[in-house]
């Protein structure tokens, strides 16, 4: 009598945990009780999200074509902030030598 006690108690709780864990993995539960327009907003809103996650792994599968191009534009930037930046240093010790050249001769002129 014992073991039988034991073992419908093992079988009750496996139905229990059966029952909790069936219902809780469903994103839709039973709509039975439920009035006719509020399943149909159920309905629409489950479409919706499919529709999303769709989106969604569509932009994935774009963004994994995109990134050689993406790494490749980053290189170039780099590599054209880097000649912006010899450029403008070229510029401006050019400058300063022809300020300097502008100074002697104004220092000439003020000599005469």
């Amino acid at each position: 009598m014992r073991t039988f006690i034991i073992m419908l108690n093992v079988l009750l709780i496996s139905l229990l945990m059966y029952s909790f864990l069936g219902k809780t993995n469903t994103v839709i539960e039973s709509l039975e009780g439920c009035p006719t327009d509020k399943k149909n907003m159920v309905y629409k809103q489950q479409a919706l999200i499919d529709n999303l996650f769709n989106d969604l792994t569509a932009i994935k599968a774009q963004i994994k074509y995109f990134q050689p191009a993406i790494k490749i534009n980053t290189i170039l930037g780099a590599s054209c902030d880097a000649r912006a930046k010899s450029a403008v240093q070229e510029l401006q010790d050019e400058k300063e030598k022809l300020q300097k050249e502008l100074d002697e001769l104004d220092k000439e002129f003020d000599n005469t």
